[in-house]
């Protein structure tokens, strides 16, 4: 007997579907592609509701129970329950503030010392009072380190635009004409920077 005599004779002949092997690579990556994205949206479901749940659990703190009967325990003030008291009184002053008044005892000594020198002393203190008031980049007064590594201060004078005249810090010698023209060794370039560096001590 043949095949047709094999099959039911009510039942429809079933027909199987062949599919190319691309189509079926295909249609088995989009599978795969669905089981990864429910994976991946059921992953990021179960962190969300565990931080949630950490985030209540930490916020929230579980009431302690007591017993029936039991009296509410009584709550007792510490040193370190209490907020520091506010510090009351005048400020501290400023590292400027500090420098003026050092200049200003400074000068008052010299002054007491030196009496025959008040005026170069008074236009020191104009030197001073115009550095210690400008921003840095613009003050009068400034130090350089020369080739063999000592130190020259550096004066701009507020009279003469463009005149900088060098102060050594050894002897306080001044390269300004005043300097050499006088018969007292000193000049008001020479004693702004000896204030300074008096005060900065």
């Amino acid at each position: 007997m043949g095949s047709d005599s094999r099959r039911s004779p009510g039942r429809p002949e079933r027909r199987t579907r062949r599919l190319n092997p691309r189509a079926r690579d295909l249609d088995q990556w989009f599978r795969l592609g669905r089981i990864w994205l429910t994976y991946r949206q059921k992953r990021w479901q179960a962190r969300y509701t565990c931080c949630r749940m950490g985030a209540e659990t930490t916020t929230k703190a579980p009431a302690r129970l007591q017993p029936p009967g039991a009296r509410p325990k009584e709550m007792t003030l510490s040193e370190h329950s209490l907020a520091p008291p506010a510090r009351t009184g005048t400020p501290r002053p400023t590292t400027l503030e500090l420098m003026a008044e050092r200049i200003e005892l400074e000068v008052a000594r010299l002054k007491e010392a030196r009496p025959e020198l008040v005026g170069r002393i008074d236009r020191a203190v104009t030197i001073l009072v115009v550095h210690l008031s400008s921003p840095p980049r613009s003050r009068p007064m400034w130090c350089r380190v020369r080739r063999d590594g000592r130190p020259v201060l550096l004066v701009s004078s507020l009279s003469a635009s463009g005149a900088v005249y060098l102060v050594d810090p050894d002897t306080w010698q001044c390269s300004c004409p005043d300097f050499h023209r006088g018969s007292t060794g000193v000049c008001k370039h020479g004693l702004s920077g000896y204030l300074l560096w008096k005060a900065g001590r």
